[in-house]
């Protein structure tokens, strides 16, 4: 299991998180929804893959937004692990 999440700084924020997972030897991959949060809240999402028997790596990736006062703020970040 995979998760992002996206915190809001100030209350006239918007922020929305989406995450995806990807195991890199099957190639199979899961896709969050979208979760948007307002003001100070956070917006978390998350995906998962079934468990195989073989030792498998996972990349998870989560794009990060926010606005405020009209202006779009994006981030991506990633993470690698080896279950």
């Amino acid at each position: 299991m995979a998760s992002g999440s996206t915190k809001g700084l100030k209350l006239t924020t918007v922020t929305s998180a989406t995450n995806s997972i990807k195991n890199m030897t099957t190639n199979k991959i899961a896709k969050g929804k979208k979760k948007i949060a307002i003001g100070k809240r956070t917006a978390k999402s998350s995906s998962s893959l079934k468990a195989t028997k073989k030792r498998n790596g996972n990349n998870s990736l989560t794009i990060h937004t926010a606005t405020n006062q009209g202006v779009l703020y994006k981030r991506t970040t990633s993470t690698f692990s080896i279950y």
